[in-house]
């Protein structure tokens, strides 16, 4: 006759590991807020519908020593021109500056046309940045927040139950 012993399993000394399925959630919200948070703060300020954050532009004879720039958004708008000779700036038919350097600030929901003026050939550039919106930043952050959040708690809750 064969006895049959039973085993007495315990568990107080067994180390409980949170399941890799814990930590690959964690980690994939740490990548992807931080990819989200890099995008909303370094490129999409100069996203910048139809000039896409930036345009040259060329004053000569061909276009009489004149260029047109309409801007509307939906955002406050940022631009800075920069020029190599003197130019005249206009805004919606207001003189505003005659110089090489100009920056200014559009606000959200305005219609602006800037209109460029020079006697002589210019060349250019525009530099325009939009303003992130407040709910892809909050977003963006949110995410890596709770990412970094949840691999403390599964730190935390696992080193816990491991002692106990």
């Amino acid at each position: 006759m064969i006895k049959k012993m039973a085993l007495n399993k315990t568990n107080k000394n067994k180390k409980k590991n949170p399941p890799i399925f814990f930590w690959g959630v964690s980690f994939c919200l740490i990548f992807i807020g931080s990819i989200s948070t890099g995008y909303s703060y370094l490129m999409y300020p100069s996203l910048v519908p139809i000039y896409g954050g930036g345009e040259q532009f060329y004053l000569d004879n061909y276009n009489n020593y004149t260029q047109q720039f309409p801007f509307f958004t939906n955002t406050r708008l940022h631009i800075i021109m920069n020029a190599n000779d003197t130019v005249q700036i206009s805004i919606d038919n207001e003189i505003v500056l005659n110089g090489t350097y100009y920056e200014t600030e559009i606000e959200p929901n305005m219609d602006v046309l800037m209109i460029l003026k020079s006697l002589s050939p210019v060349n250019g550039r525009f530099t325009l940045r939009q303003e992130t919106p407040l709910f892809l930043g909050i977003l963006s952050i949110g995410l890596l927040v709770i990412g970094v959040i949840s691999i403390f708690m599964n730190w935390y809750f696992f080193k816990k139950n491991t002692i106990e």
